[in-house]
């Protein structure tokens, strides 16, 4: 097919990862059907905590509309019967402008639509493909393990876990310690999927702490530990510069 040869046009072959049988079917969405009819692709959470579309359990509900600007996340694709004969055929970007391949995850780049291709490993043809849609973060908010803290634009919310947490709640006792998770948003306040990366910091670490819950990067999801009687401003920003915050009140 005319559509098939010119998204499959000059491309190296990328093994993001083979994509029949494989990845693990509890934390994919339900299939969206593939632009050529070939078969179905799922979108899987790279951390079911950490990506949004999860929200912590295990699968997104439906495929997610849309991607953040930096998001990570992962594709699974099953063919269907007429294209059975494929053996293992691998997934990849078309253009790596708008996503990049990270060992075996997708990372958005830039927004815009990007198609993304099924090739067979035999001889690199296209049998199928999905546009993944990318939007910017325009505003982010910070929630915890059960409740909102901090709303879009930094203004302080509910006590979240029960009242381990700050905010307008209860008040950490020292040694305490809770989690918080950032969730982006797009332009019009949709939720965007994907583990977008962010840097968290403290305004007064020797009242409260935060440390990101991945020692090897910045992470939507950070640990907040009170050490002694006062306020601490946490802030969580990404690579974009959009920012929230929140305010910890640590217990004399």
């Amino acid at each position: 097919m005319h559509r098939s040869s010119f998204l499959g046009a000059a491309l190296p072959c990328l093994c993001l990862f083979a994509c029949s049988g494989l990845g693990d079917s509890s934390s994919s969405s339900p299939g969206r059907t593939g632009d050529l009819g070939h078969g179905t692709f799922a979108y899987q959470c790279v951390d079911v905590q950490q990506d949004p579309a999860c929200g912590g359990s295990a699968a997104p509900s439906s495929f997610p509309a849309e991607v953040a600007v930096h998001g990570r996340f992962k594709l699974v694709y099953s063919a269907n019967g007429a294209a059975s004969d494929v053996g293992n055929p691998n997934i990849e970007p078309v253009s790596k402008e708008f996503l990049s391949v990270i060992t075996d995850q997708l990372q958005a780049l830039r927004p815009g639509t990007a198609n993304v291709v099924v090739r067979t490993t035999t001889d690199g043809r296209v049998i199928d493909f999905t546009p993944i849609h990318i939007s910017p973060v325009s505003a982010i908010q910070i929630v915890a393990v059960g409740g909102v803290v901090a709303g879009a634009g930094g203004d302080a919310g509910a006590r979240a876990d029960g009242g381990a947490t700050g905010g307008n709640g209860a008040a950490l006792p020292p040694g305490a310690s809770t989690q918080l998770l950032v969730q982006a948003f797009d332009p019009i306040a949709k939720p965007l999927a994907g583990v977008v990366g962010v840097t968290w910091t403290s305004s007064d670490p020797t009242i409260a702490s935060v440390a990101s819950a991945s020692a090897t990067g910045a992470t939507p999801l950070a640990t907040v530990t009170a050490v002694k009687a006062g306020l601490a401003t946490i802030t969580a920003s990404t690579e974009d510069k959009v920012t929230a915050q929140v305010t910890i009140t640590v217990a004399p």
